[in-house]
């Protein structure tokens, strides 16, 4: 049975390889369930899907399928309930997660704690009792009370996210890796975003470094001036209440920069508001509830076809290996999403329409 590594690759680096080899090591196909052209932080990726998929299969991935918008910029719960969904529907039985401490006790006990009515209860009491208060900083003193004194980081916070719904999706089998890099991929990307050449960037292996070479960066400042124009002319009579918000931020200020700088509260992150504020253009919901009924194969190794031919008449989601020839009415949104995309990184309308999966 498959592995499978729920992922960004935003853009992928030599931590990135070091989970994939890490997935390989039992054999069998490995599965990448990687996000769409648009991310958690609510930003578009740095290269498109396809781009990064490629760099995936070369780096060793067998699969890559799509984790769509809107899960892939979604909160964590969201982000993390599709992605397992997605890889429960190719068959994958184990997943092998990357996280900050590569605890299996300590992510295991956070997942326990996150999953019991006390702990909703106590989250829920702390909010109204506190409504000027990040929900980050409510849920590490809600967990300290439940006896998890040392605040999850990011990584392990998905790693946990993974393990409770993987027991409701079919996956029960868990490997925790301790992540290592150089270099975070926010790092990468402020190299990126300063005009580092790419092939000059030591965190990136050799061979994602010849995809990205030859493609299209896309940087934040055509998205960034979007939300402001959006904010500033057309959501003032949103029923988003956070949506509403930003309107009278984009009112005071003179350019997307300051739109940005000034977005953020002591209660909502730049990540929350952007995407909230990227679902309200895309007339989306932007933490769904429901699962994805489709993915978009990426990318496959000969191995991987192999296996998706041994399964594919027996796959309970849509896969769609030409958009145009997409049945699921979920795939109109992702569309969209790939549209706007494609107008932040400068590329034709349709282009995303045009790709193949990159076939190793």
């Amino acid at each position: 049975m498959p592995t499978a590594v729920i992922c960004e690759l935003n853009p992928l680096h030599c931590g990135h390889k070091y989970i994939i080899d890490h997935a390989k090591a039992d054999g069998e196909p490995v599965i990448l369930v990687m996000s769409g052209n648009f991310t958690e932080r609510g930003t578009p990726s740095v290269y498109d899907k396809y781009v990064r998929a490629e760099a995936a299969v070369r780096m060793g991935a067998d699969l890559v399928l799509e984790l769509p918008y809107p899960w892939c910029a979604a909160g964590v719960e969201a982000f993390a309930r599709g992605g397992v969904a997605v890889a429960s529907a190719f068959g994958a039985s184990r997943l092998v997660c990357g996280s900050e401490t590569g605890d299996g006790d300590y992510i295991r006990a956070l997942a326990s704690v996150k999953s019991s009515d006390e702990y909703r209860s106590a989250v829920l009491s702390a909010e109204k009792n506190a409504r000027d208060t990040g929900s980050a900083v409510i849920f590490d003193e809600v967990l300290r009370s439940f006896g998890i004194s040392d605040a999850p980081g990011a990584n392990d916070k998905l790693a946990a996210e993974y393990l409770r719904f993987g027991r409701d999706l079919g996956v029960s089998d868990f490997t925790f890796v301790k992540r290592i890099a150089e270099k975070s991929a926010s790092e990468v990307r402020e190299m990126l975003f300063s005009g580092t050449d790419v092939r000059e960037i030591d965190a990136i292996p050799d061979g994602a470094k010849a995809v990205f070479a030859d493609s299209v960066l896309c940087r934040e400042e055509r998205f960034n001036d979007i939300l402001f124009y959006n904010c500033r002319v057309c959501a003032e009579d949103s029923k988003n209440e956070l949506v509403r918000y930003a309107a009278r931020v984009a009112y005071e200020c003179r350019d997307s920069h300051d739109f940005i700088r000034d977005l953020p509260t002591k209660k909502y992150t730049l990540a929350r508001m952007r995407r909230t504020l990227l679902a309200d253009i895309l007339h989306a919901d932007s933490d769904p509830t429901h699962l994805p009924d489709f993915t978009v194969l990426l990318g496959a190794s000969a191995k991987g076809r192999e296996y998706l031919a041994s399964i594919r008449k027996d796959l309970s989601v849509e896969l769609i290996t030409k958009p145009a020839d997409a049945r699921s009415e979920q795939f109109a949104l992702s569309s969209r999403a790939d549209e706007l995309y494609c107008l932040c990184a400068g590329l034709p309308g349709g282009e995303m329409m045009r790709k193949k999966p990159y076939i190793g």
